[in-house]
């Protein structure tokens, strides 16, 4: 009977959690915790794959340049002689 007086939003939140009421406050704080922290790491992160992420994309356009530039089919040829051999 007591789950009368509550609303839609609150019984579906209950059984979808099995958070108790005096428990409520202990689980917010401690979302809002881990998401702090994950806000934290990822903004380092992105500082830091800025400068290394600039180094990859050089290595990666040096590296195109680079590639051979034979065609598609005579490549395949390649690989399967190279296959059988």
């Amino acid at each position: 009977m007591n789950n009368d007086k509550k609303g839609p939003v609150s019984r579906l939140v209950k059984a979808a959690t099995k958070v108790e009421p005096n428990e409520i406050r202990a689980t917010v704080l401690s979302f809002l915790f881990v998401f702090t922290l994950m806000i934290i790491f990822i903004s380092i992160l992105r500082a830091s794959m800025l400068v290394y992420g600039q180094i990859v994309v050089n290595t990666l356009l040096f590296a195109f340049n680079k590639i051979d530039r034979t065609p598609f089919y005579v490549r395949t040829i390649k690989v399967r002689v190279y296959k059988l051999g």
